[in-house]
């Protein structure tokens, strides 16, 4: 994933994904430009515990 984000540089983007494990976050991509179809795994795990 940081491979893609050094191809990217600093040019504007915006990624849409059915990944909703948060890869591209990890790999360095601002937040306010993914959009994730699916609901993050994290946030389904932690309601489902009721947190």
């Amino acid at each position: 994933m940081k491979d893609l984000k050094a191809i990217v540089g600093d040019k504007n983007y915006f990624v849409i994904t059915t990944n909703g494990e948060c890869h591209f976050e990890m790999g360095g991509f601002a937040q306010e430009n993914i959009y994730e179809s699916l609901p993050k795994v994290r946030q389904f795990h932690a309601d489902s515990l009721g947190s």
